[in-house]
């Protein structure tokens, strides 16, 4: 692929589709989807920790509800 087609293919937004029933979000902006919540979280918080000026949520499809995940506490200095 030339350098002209590589460009145009990264300006095309990428669409979402929400198959599974737990869905990451990161500023708003929905990023993957997954099937249990323990994976959704786990990745979640992985973002969160390495961006934690970023707002990272986990959304259940089915019931509605709504996590906010934020960074985890920084271990005591000594």
């Amino acid at each position: 692929m030339d350098d002209e087609n590589r460009a145009s293919e990264q300006r095309k937004p990428r669409s979402f589709t929400h198959e599974s029933r737990y869905v990451l979000s990161v500023d708003g902006q929905r990023k993957a989807s997954y099937q249990d919540a323990e994976s959704a979280i786990a990745a979640g918080r992985k973002i969160s920790d390495a961006f934690p000026r970023l707002n990272v949520s986990v959304q259940d499809q089915t019931e509605g509800a709504h996590t906010i995940l934020s960074a985890s506490p920084a271990p005591p200095k000594e």
